[in-house]
């Protein structure tokens, strides 16, 4: 008798084959208007018939578990399924060949055409007559048995909306503890005089808990507060110090495109973005053997070379006790297993209500303390009856041998899971295994290679791309698989299998499957079919791509993406059943002509390729293709020749540019025939079209377009009707995105409905982000006001646009009554606005409603280069961050800074005719803890300190470039929450307060001050700086040596352009200064210094072994220049730490040794 594990697996197999058969027989009618006419048909029908007869004994196949005749079958039925493509592609190049078809078709005996296919289908046949023998002879089985139905997709989904989502579950259960001493340690400052950086590493099996622990600090308020920047990273599969650094400033700077070939390249790029901010940085899932021990060892000197301040934190989480300790610089937080009663909370709640209480506590016992095998059992628990019978199987399973004893409690749980799917997910999950563990799978890919495969069937009701994203969400539920990143819009773009859960989906895999499938990820084998086997799947990623010894006249994936090919396959014409091609990443030129062959194409995957500039010319012959994956803003594409005729590709979804030709008859059904576009759509070159071209592409009826950018050229001499074609243009209502680009016409209409009046006349209610860029025709803003989902507006570059009136708010004309507009506010739900490069706008004018009623969650105001602008509103009641640049007058800061109390960050910036700081900004915003003032030539002053309300919450203070200001608040001292103080060409300032009291103080910047004369005083008591830079101040003439010898916590000294400094005690400070890590000094004569310098050549300390004087006692930790004909034999027993020191040579006599 069978095992009800053995029966799972059975019954698994026969979905496969099930649906192989039901593939294969579908094909039959696809084409059968062609076939029936050919004398291909008359062999083609006793294929069915024979296929249909095979079918008849799988299910005594699976009564019996006969495994090794059910691969048989499947073996040969791929075989069928494989013959029936071929003969598919075979008919759609007669169709394109018209000699070729009428010879088919006429022809009453066998073409040389059809005749190589008979003797294929003969063997065929052949073969299933076989298997049918062997069937009912060799195993006795009988025909028309039916163990019982597999459970749908449909009814699986069903069943799952049924149940409350789990995929938003971040609470942390069982933690509360090792949470609040994880916090204590990120805000308490630095204590190792050795080790500024403090490194923490969280350690505990799979599953225990670390990456959520390490998020509930990294969202916690108290962390988000404390530092000035907050980056999480995703490790994972890689400990390359240049990829991980390149992570960081991905994460720092998203628009920043970075290619560069070193770690060092992109540390310096990383300091600059920096800034001298303190971070919290968090590497999820850092793993490695003892051989990439070195690599660890690169990576912790990187970070090292990050550091800018002792209050920087980084936590990484592992598996492994030895990645820890060679990461560690603090002490180590191990994870234990979570007690019954927690283990219980957990179930509790994810299972469904009515659970048997017997079958909770059978659940505790199975997860052994793993809050996550918990949260897994919890979910399995919810939905079968034979729940514990299946547990008993899993628990039971002999092939568990191999797993590590603490990994089994998460093992078992997403077995159990995994025997709770639908037959149809369980493939989709095993496939999962061609990726390597906790790589990041964005969730169009996935579902675009679950399609290439064949493991949906299309039909009237629902597309395959939302089959695969119902079982993408049952996988997520089910916890088989986890949510890796969310777009702008919340929705999951990308995935990742655990590594366990990796484990377990290479065991799943059909064995059929598994002989002709490769992959490789950055020379790591991770599935293998035989030598000389036939491939249907070939991945070959992050790889010099080498393509062995395998057969490819049956591969229906060819996955070359992140690696390095300069050549093709060879005879790629001959990859007649290719289905998805991926070469995103690489340096590929052009898409080869021939592309355009592989008539069973349906995805095309090009993104990131950034050489990439030639695409197939004739692709409209590609009628399978569904997905045409290629980069928007590709320079090289735009600037080349577009494909034509994409209006044959009815099944076309995905198209992210769209290049306008130049001929009439390329335009008017350009888009029309494609019902099916979703997701994003970038069209160029608007100016080509007229009205009647623009009707007929039928935006309106496309709902699955998510994001659209219309955009036309500003160099030419087209003069079309710009309003009639946007207003021929006008999208479905659900669209999301919105950009228009160069709009040449005089208003934007934004679409209203004519039907309709007062605030049901609005359309593009869905809108969450729109970009006006460039329209500088356009004399008046649409009416935008009432779009009830608007998160994001931004308005740029026009030039004619000379104020924003009442029609920006609400339409007037339409009839609106008082009660009709206080159905709701305006601007609901507006978090950001820009308004940039508006020369010629002067007003702006506030709403005619309440203030509490327009703008009420507006969060970020971005004004810049507007320079005329001398008005604006005052009703933004939840302000927190401002930023207004290059506007000549402060009239409208001072408008918008009215009765404001929410601020936290203000960036003034080239206010020339700025002359006081609006008194509101300090003085009513308590929460205020960023202040930038810059380039503003007129301001005089700074308001007094005892009138601000953000002298507990200002962190930091920036002025720079405001000549006429003479002084700063006295008390300045009294603004005890001060961590940055940044000053620079302020060049009438003579003096600086007294910065006494301010212990927070880590980072002082004086530069460019031409007539400051003396440093502040009260220095001494900063005893939290760490970063002194005075730099360009020539008429300072002295340095407090007792102030400096009590910075204590110094890391790093900078004295630089001060040509009348006379005195510093340098052989005194550095017995003080025993953190300093960095120094730089410039312009001091060997008594300035006061050593003598016997080696006047010293400019930077790359080779060096020893110091002279007093340096000599201390350790040598960087890497230092200097000329090799002046360097002496030193001592090489010197021990010390300056990790960077710069004498420069001028006044310093050169004397040779």
């Amino acid at each position: 008798m069978s095992t009800p594990d053995e029966t799972q697996t059975m019954l698994q197999m026969r979905y496969r084959v099930k649906q192989l058969m039901e593939e294969v027989l579908a094909r039959f009618q696809k084409k059968e208007a062609l076939l029936k006419k050919s004398n291909l048909w008359k062999d083609l029908q006793k294929l069915h018939d024979k296929i249909s007869e095979v079918q008849s004994y799988i299910g005594d196949c699976v009564r019996q578990n006969q495994v090794k005749l059910m691969e048989k079958i499947e073996e040969k039925v791929y075989l069928a399924g494989d013959f029936l493509d071929e003969v598919a592609f075979q008919v759609l190049e007669w169709e394109h060949d018209s000699d070729t078809r009428r010879k088919v078709l006429t022809s009453t005996s066998q073409t040389p055409e059809t005749k190589g296919m008979s003797e294929t289908l003969d063997k065929i046949k052949t073969s299933l007559e076989n298997l049918i023998v062997e069937a009912s002879k060799t195993y006795n089985l009988q025909p028309g048995v039916i163990p019982g139905s597999d459970l749908t997709f449909k009814k699986e989904l069903e069943l799952h909306k049924s149940l409350r989502s789990s995929l938003e579950n971040v609470e942390m259960i069982g933690r509360s503890e090792e949470l609040e001493k994880l916090i204590n340690v990120l805000l308490e400052p630095g204590k190792d005089e050795e080790a500024p950086l403090q490194i923490i590493p969280i350690v505990g099996q799979e599953g225990i808990g670390k990456t959520t622990l390490a998020r509930a600090a990294y969202d916690h308020k108290q962390i988000q507060d404390h530092f000035d920047l907050r980056i999480w990273v995703c490790v994972s599969t890689s400990i390359e110090a240049k990829w991980i650094c390149g992570k960081i400033l991905e994460a720092l700077a998203p628009n920043r495109r970075v290619e560069l070939d070193s770690a060092d390249e992109i540390l310096a790029l990383l300091l600059e973005e920096l800034g001298g901010k303190s971070f919290f940085l968090a590497l999820d899932d850092v793993s490695g053997t003892e051989a990439d021990l070195p690599r660890l060892k690169l990576l912790k000197d990187c970070l090292l070379r990050l550091n800018t301040t002792r209050r920087n934190k980084i936590v990484i989480t592992t598996c492994s006790s030895k990645i820890a300790e060679e990461m560690e610089m603090h002490n180590q937080f191990h994870l234990q297993k979570l007690s019954d009663d927690d283990c219980m909370a957990i179930l509790n709640k994810e299972a469904f209500e009515g659970v048997q209480l017997k079958d909770i506590e059978y659940s505790i016992n199975l997860a052994r303390g793993i809050p996550f095998a918990a949260k897994v059992l919890g979910t399995t628990v919810n939905n079968s009856k034979e729940w514990q019978t299946l547990a008993e199987s899993v628990i039971n399973d002999k092939d568990t041998i191999d797993i590590p004893e603490e990994d089994k409690p998460i093992f078992m749980a997403l077995h159990l899971s995994y025997l709770h799917l639908p037959l149809g997910a369980r493939q989709c999950f095993s496939y999962m295994s061609m990726f390597p563990p906790n790589a990041s799978i964005e969730t169009d890919n996935i579902i675009q290679l679950w399609i290439a495969e064949g493991f949906f069937q299309s039909d009237s009701l629902i597309e395959m791309e939302d089959r695969g994203k119902e079982c993408l969400h049952i996988l997520l539920y089910t916890c088989l698989i986890e949510s890796a990143e969310r777009d702008c819009y919340g929705d999951i773009s990308s995935v990742r299998l655990g590594r366990t859960a990796s484990k377990l989906a290479s065991r799943m895999q059909d064995p059929t499957d598994h002989r002709h499938r490769v992959s490789v990820h950055a020379q790591q084998q991770l599935v293998q079919a035989p030598e000389n086997a036939e491939l249907h799947t070939f991945f070959s990623v992050g790889n010099d791509v080498s393509y062995g010894k395998y057969k490819f006249g049956h591969l229906k994936v060819l996955n070359l993406s992140k690696s390095r090919f300069r050549t093709w396959p060879d005879a790629m014409e001959k990859l007649k059943l290719l289905r998805h091609l991926d070469v995103s990443g690489t340096t590929v030129t052009e898409l080869p002509e021939l592309i355009s062959k592989l008539f069973y194409l349906q995805t095309i995957r090009a993104t990131n390729c950034s050489y990439l500039g030639k695409l197939p010319t004739n692709i409209s012959a590609l009628k399978s293709l569904r997905h045409f994956c290629i980069d928007a803003d590709n320079e090289a594409i735009r600037k080349g020749k577009f494909p034509k005729g994409v209006c044959n590709l009815t099944s076309l979804q995905t198209l992210p540019l769209l290049i306008v030709s130049e001929k009439p008859s390329e335009r008017e059904e350009l888009l029309g025939p494609l019902k099916k576009l979703r997701g994003k759509l970038t069209v160029c070159n608007l100016e080509r079209l007229t009205s009647k071209d623009a009707e007929g592409w039928r935006l309106m009826e496309k709902d699955g377009i998510s994001e659209l950018r219309f955009e036309w050229s500003t160099n030419t001499q087209q003069t079309s009707d710009h309003m009639e074609v946007l207003d021929k243009l006008q999208p479905n209502n659900k669209l999301k995105r919105l950009t228009l680009k160069n709009f040449g016409g005089g208003e934007i209409s934004m679409w209203k409905k004519a039907e309709a009046v007062g605030p049901d006349s609005v359309s593009l209610t869905n809108l969450v982000k729109l970009k006006l860029s460039n329209c500088n025709k356009c004399e008046k803003l649409p009416v935008l006001g009432t779009l009830p989902f608007l998160a994001e507006l931004h308005i740029e570059g026009m030039e004619n646009l000379n104020g924003i009136g009442s029609e920006f708010y609400t339409d007037k004309t339409t009839g609106t009554t008082g009660a009709e507009e206080s159905r709701a506010k305006l601007f609901a739900v507006l978090r950001k606005l820009s308004l940039m490069y508006l020369a010629n706008l002067k007003y702006w004018s506030k709403a005619e409603v309440a203030d509490n009623e327009v703008f009420p969650l507006l969060e970020e105001l971005r004004i810049e280069g507007c320079d005329a602008l001398s008005i604006a509103p005052s009703h933004f009641q939840s302000l927190r961050k401002l930023h207004y640049e290059s506007v000549s007058s402060g009239v409208p800061l001072a408008n918008i800074c009215t009765n404001l109390t929410t601020l936290t960050s203000v960036m003034i910036s080239s206010v020339s005719d700025l002359q006081d700081l609006p008194e509101g900004i300090l003085k009513t915003n308590p929460s205020l803890s960023s202040l930038q003032i810059c380039n503003c030539p007129e301001l005089k002053q700074i308001p007094n300190p005892g009138t601000w309300s953000c002298s507990n919450s200002l962190r930091s203070l920036t002025i720079f470039e405001c000549e006429k200001l003479e002084s700063l608040p006295e008390n300045l001292q009294s603004v005890s929450s001060l961590v940055e103080l940044i000053l620079g060409q302020c060049h009438g300032l003579k003096s600086i307060p007294s910065l006494d009291g301010l212990s927070s103080l880590r980072r002082l910047k004086i530069e460019w001050c031409r007539g400051l004369e003396k440093l502040p005083s009260g220095l001494e008591s900063c005893s939290s700086l760490e970063h002194l830079t005075i730099k360009g101040c020539p008429s300072l003439t002295s340095v407090q040596d007792e102030g400096l010898s009590k910075l204590t916590s110094l890391c790093s000294l900078n004295i630089l352009g001060c040509d009348k400094l006379t005195a510093l005690p340098f052989r005194e400070l550095l017995h003080y200064l025993t953190k300093l890590r960095r120094l730089e000094i410039e312009g001091f004569t060997e008594e300035t210094l006061g050593l003598t310098i016997e080696y006047p050549g010293l400019t930077g300390w790359a080779r060096f072994k020893a110091l002279p004087g007093p340096f000599q006692s201390k350790k040598i930790k960087g890497a230092w220049t200097i000329d090799p004909e002046l360097l002496p034999a030193f001592a090489t027993k010197a021990v010390g730490f300056l990790e960077a020191i710069q004498l420069f040579e001028k006044g310093v006599k050169a004397v040779k040794p």
